[in-house]
């Protein structure tokens, strides 16, 4: 939330601008459950097919918030909070009832945003702010190419490209998520 705007917490964001995500977007379908557990679905001015990264965008100053979903080492989140770039930043992250939020939904878990984890100095966040993660998954069709999704899994979990996203779910995390409808060559590639 942009800090000259009065919102100290969800609640707050009541008749305010927010942006939620791209039209059909996991961000958007995140952003909603978000505010529907505070009563706030219809009670936010949704803002368009935007995006967060989009908030300091020369005409966007009327935007109060954002929801965001995404990767905890996204660049642009990174820029938007600590102000890189400029001088200082003009936003703040809002802390969540991460605990009731994931009772609620289970795609989504609870997780807390270490403080400092953007910037040690100044420190951002502050301090540790509750929230909640949820699993990014690859989706193909049934009929899909057995050489596509064996490629696919094949890049996804090798060693050099799991040093460059140090966050994605490793090979036996995800052998080991709950049980959905898995495609041939997926269920041969996560049990051998």
């Amino acid at each position: 939330a942009r800090n000259d705007r009065g919102i100290e917490s969800v609640h707050d964001l009541e008749g305010k601008n927010v942006i939620l995500g791209p039209l059909k977007s996991g961000m958007r379908s995140s952003a909603a459950h978000v505010l529907s557990h505070y009563g706030l679905l219809d009670r936010v001015k949704a803002q368009g097919d935007m995006s967060f990264d989009q908030m300091n965008d020369t005409g966007n100053e009327h935007i109060d918030a954002a929801i965001v979903t995404t990767g905890l080492d996204n660049t642009d989140l990174r820029k938007l909070l600590t102000g890189e770039g400029v001088d200082g930043s003009d936003f703040k992250l809002l802390p969540i009832n991460a605990r009731a939020i994931a009772a609620e939904r289970s795609f989504f878990r609870e997780y807390y945003l270490p403080a400092g984890f953007f910037s040690e100095l100044p420190r951002v966040p502050a301090e540790e702010v509750p929230t909640v993660t949820t699993t990014a998954v690859l989706v193909v069709r049934e009929d899909a190419p057995a050489s596509l999704v064996e490629l696919s899994l094949d890049a996804l979990y090798k060693e050099d490209f799991q040093a460059a996203f140090p966050y994605l779910m490793s090979h036996e995390e995800a052998a080991n998520l709950p049980p959905v409808r898995l495609h041939p060559v997926a269920r041969r590639y996560f049990a051998p």
